[in-house]
């Protein structure tokens, strides 16, 4: 495959279309362009000569191209292990938002060459004029998002030691506050400590870890004195026998106090001789950023909570940046009780997956709903980063940047769930008039630009939609400019996935838009561009749309134990039920003809039953299913939870211990899977690796926790990766071979 040039883009040169009798005066005026073809090639001339709409990018469309190659040579050009490790391999914290050390040491961080070169954007526009100073200015930068604190703090580190004195600066490996306590703004930071600051400041959470080492050593010593040595698990009947007689009650004993997989892990251990010290040389590399047992993050959470909650009623701006076991849940009982917050920024929390946007903003309904009835101050404003998956770490034969989830989704999926997901927060977001969501530059625009999706497709979706939109509110009669509108926001959820040549004039004008297909999982109506093919087969009650397929998907995933730590906060909240629906928020009334609620009803009524007739023949009563919503997939409920009091009172105090034994579980089972890995690297006689029998690959929440299902790097095989999304654009624009029209944008 030749090598891509930067320079050259479809818009350029001999790529360039020659169909550009649509223009963007076609987009405002002339009704009879409805009964003209319209297709993805004139889409595409539409697009070089009118570009984005100023509110949704101000880049060119070449520089936007040319942004995502940059993003792109980002994620394939990774530093070796061998670099990584030591700190050699430059900034290893690929795809990354935030960098909370800055915060909280800020001239030591930009005196480091092996920290990212942050750029001070748009601080003299801030500091411009008369602009109130200190605690004003603070409070007026956080409230404008992580980047302006960061680009603030970047330029002028002096200064930041005064500004951030009048706010409350959370260090979350310390578990306490940073420098003073002041003002209303709520920074909550886990800066990127290595794993030897750690081991040479106790303050930076050594000590905790030294104790959660300790509670591991204690558990895998208790199995294996009590139970004894046995085979490897993962052979062919092992994992079960006693190798000492007579040790049956006990294996039995110690399997009801924790589980038999455990056990059996535990047992394939040979011996269990200077364990501690084993301990210790789990983590032989300290030029990395630690990783802290479970234990020692369950413990910071409610030190957090605390510091929280102590604040409750003096908070108005809050930031969670990188905090470990933060999820949705706790998320929703800070903001139910901090009744004064009108802006909350989120940014690559682990636990808050990308579809947590759809949850966040019904939260910000329900709450804003119930500030107004008690004359509190709305939110009125979201950063949000959700937690970008960037896989491993270095460079590897099997490792990609899928970004929404760890292992490689489904890409058909992929690509029509995250734009069905976008396209259901922007519709709630501009209906309840929520800001700096999808204002470009901020979080969550960084982030889907991050998303190996087709160039420009993010851009393009978001301009078909938002002149759709604005022709609607307008009243428009301009018929052929909505079509177009919505032909170029659905040519990003198609391409790559369905023919684009056979867009023919009849389907354009009175086919395309029409559909709208009920989704039984979330109630919603939507155009079927957003149903994978094999959906749309399904009978209709049954029928569930990409985006909760691919909630579904991010909801299950496994890595870095976050199913475990699931399970741990899981424990606190014995009302909880996953599938209960939250109060659901507005949708534009203007995007309504695309999506919208149907029903919110979740008890289908049942079928009539079967009737005898006087010739003593059976009857079926003819009857239709009735649309409503219950065969819910993700868990995203965040209804029927304690209050922050009541979390922290004495009633709560059993499900908080045994929250706490799942923690130590989950440090042993991750503890013993580095040992056995260690113990079996590769294959003796008939005795596979202890790599093989697990996912993780024997390394679970280390940077070398394994990662399956990288695609193959060519324009064959469809994949949700940065590696086909490169291969498929060179192929039909770089290499010469000229595709068939409409084939790409």
């Amino acid at each position: 495959m030749a090598r891509r040039r930067r320079t050259q883009s479809p818009w350029s040169g001999k790529s360039k279309p020659s169909s550009t009798n649509s223009s963007h005066n076609s987009r405002l005026n002339g009704d009879d362009a409805i009964n003209r073809p319209y297709n993805a090639e004139i889409s595409r001339a539409n697009l070089e000569k009118s570009g984005f709409s100023p509110n949704i990018s101000l880049k060119s469309v070449d520089q936007a191209v040319k942004d995502w190659f940059d993003v792109a040579d980002l994620f394939e050009n990774r530093p070796s292990r061998e670099d990584y490790v030591t700190g050699n391999g430059g900034v290893a914290n690929v795809g990354a938002y935030t960098y909370s050390y800055l915060f909280t040491d800020p001239t030591k961080f930009m005196g480091n060459q092996a920290q990212p070169k942050l750029k001070a954007v748009g601080i003299s526009d801030i500091l411009r004029g008369g602009t109130p100073y200190g605690k004003a200015i603070g409070d007026m930068l956080a409230a404008d998002g992580y980047k302006t604190l960061e680009s603030f703090a970047a330029a002028m580190p002096n200064s930041w030691e005064e500004i951030s004195s009048s706010m409350a600066l959370f260090n979350f490996p310390k578990q306490d506050f940073h420098g003073p306590v002041n003002g209303c703004v709520f920074l909550a930071l886990n800066p990127e400590y290595k794993v030897s600051d750690t081991q040479r400041n106790p303050e930076l959470g050594g000590t905790r870890e030294r104790l959660s080492k300790q509670h591991v050593s204690r558990i895998i010593t208790q199995i294996h004195r009590n139970c004894g040595p046995a085979r490897p698990c993962w052979s062919k009947g092992g994992g079960n026998e006693a190798s000492v007689a007579g040790q049956g009650p006990l294996i039995r004993l110690i399997s009801r106090l924790y589980p038999k997989k455990l056990v059996s892990q535990v047992r394939s251990l040979p011996h269990i001789e200077d364990l501690e010290e084993k301990m210790e040389a789990l983590e032989p590399h300290k030029d990395v950023v630690n990783r802290p047992y479970t234990q020692t993050t369950f413990d910071g959470i409610f030190h957090l909570l605390a510091a929280i909650y102590g604040r409750h009623n003096q908070i108005h701006v809050l930031h969670f940046v990188n905090i470990p076991m933060l999820d949705r849940r706790i998320i929703a009982m800070i903001l139910r009780t901090c009744v004064n917050v009108t802006m909350i920024g989120i940014y690559d929390c682990p636990l808050v997956h990308f579809g947590d946007i759809i949850t966040l903003l019904d939260l910000v309904h329900e709450i804003n709903q119930y500030r107004v009835s008690i004359g509190k101050p709305k939110i009125e404003k979201m950063d949000f980063f959700p937690h970008f998956n960037v896989g491993v770490p270095y460079a590897h034969r099997c490792v990609s940047a899928f970004g929404i989830t760890w292992s490689e989704p489904e890409p058909e999926v992929a690509q029509r769930g995250v734009l069905r997901i976008v396209l259901e927060a922007f519709l709630k977001a501009k209906a309840m008039g929520i800001k700096l969501l999808f204002d470009e530059g901020k979080a969550f625009r960084k982030y889907l630009s991050q998303l190996p999706l087709l160039p420009l497709a993010v851009e393009s979706f978001l301009d078909g939609l938002h002149r759709y939109c604005a022709l609607k509110e307008n009243k428009s009669a301009n018929v052929a400019a909505a079509k177009e509108a919505m032909y170029d926001m659905l040519k990003a959820v198609r391409l790559g996935i369905e023919d684009l040549s056979g867009d023919s004039r009849e389907w354009f004008s009175q086919i395309m838009g029409t559909n709208l297909v009920f989704c039984s999982s979330c109630g919603h109506d939507m155009l079927e561009e957003f149903f994978v093919n094999h959906s749309r087969h399904s009978r209709p009650h049954t029928r569930v749309c990409a985006g909760c397929i691919l909630r579904e998907a991010m909801d299950s995933e496994d890595h870095q134990q976050k199913r475990s730590q699931r399970k741990i906060i899981d424990c606190l909240f014995e009302k909880w039920n996953p599938k209960t629906f939250n109060r659901d928020a507005p949708i534009h009334r203007w995007g309504q003809d695309i999506f919208r609620l149907r029903t919110a009803d979740t008890l289908r009524v049942p079928p009539p039953s079967m009737q005898v007739l006087q010739n003593g023949n059976y009857h079926q009563p003819r009857f239709m299913y009735a649309l409503v919503r219950d065969n819910k997939l993700h868990n995203d409920s965040v209804q029927d939870l304690p209050s922050l009091p009541e979390l922290f009172s004495n009633e709560l105090e059993a499900q908080r211990s045994r929250a706490m034994y799942w923690a130590m579980v989950t440090d042993t089972d991750r503890a013993t899977a580095q040992f056995l890995a260690e113990i079996y690297p590769t294959q003796q006689g008939n005795l596979a690796p202890f790599s093989s029998s697990r996912a993780d690959g024997g390394m679970p929440n280390t940077d070398d926790e394994a990662q399956f299902g990288v695609p193959v790097t060519s324009a064959t095989r469809m994949s949700f990766s940065w590696e086909f999304a490169r291969a498929f654009y060179q192929h039909i624009t770089l290499n010469g071979q000229q595709a068939r029209p409409g084939e790409f944008w």
